[in-house]
């Protein structure tokens, strides 16, 4: 999380993405002539009460979009699934037709008659799954920002300190 002080505004980045979350500076000018103690620190606390409530309601908009999207891409492959679903119950009901005709029909039908070889495509591709991460999540993994350089203070940390910031395998190292 970075942040950059801008005249009576403090601008909070985060990581993920450059998304900024607005907070504004609790000494904001406001006369306190003829105030109590007890009176101004109920005032700053109603300001830093505010900002975090104003926090929040930004970022739970921006759970809400990153949510929606998953939700939307989970749906549209449920559909697919679904589709994908009806046709294989239509071949599972094709498969004792075509075993019957098989065990019917001698095997010199089948090697008997010359017929063109068969050339399959030349060479496989791989990755055949290209995508495998939800297209929000794939348009939030763009438009974050790099982690920071800590290349120089690993020597201090006697370990990576990157590692310790970010580490993509620490679920499949646990």
């Amino acid at each position: 999380v970075s942040t950059q002080s801008t005249g009576s505004f403090l601008l909070f980045t985060m990581v993920l993405s450059k998304r900024v979350v607005n907070s504004f500076d609790r000494c904001v000018n406001f006369s306190v002539e003829g105030w109590k103690n007890e009176e101004i620190l109920q005032h700053i606390a109603h300001q830093s009460l505010t900002a975090l409530l104003d926090q929040l309601s930004s970022l739970s908009l921006y759970a809400h979009e990153v949510f929606s999207g998953i939700m939307a891409d989970a749906s549209s492959t449920s559909s697919r699934i679904n589709h994908l679903s009806s046709r294989v119950q239509a071949a599972v009901q094709y498969v004792p037709n075509v075993e019957d005709m098989y065990q019917k029909t001698p095997l010199t039908h089948f090697y008997g008659q010359a017929r063109a070889e068969y050339q399959g495509p030349r060479g496989e591709d791989c990755q055949l799954f290209t995508t495998t991460v939800p297209s929000i999540a794939e348009r939030l993994q763009k438009e974050c920002q790099p982690p920071p350089n800590l290349a120089s203070l690993d020597e201090l940390a006697g370990e990576s300190c990157l590692k310790k910031y970010t580490d993509p395998f620490f679920f499949v190292e646990q």
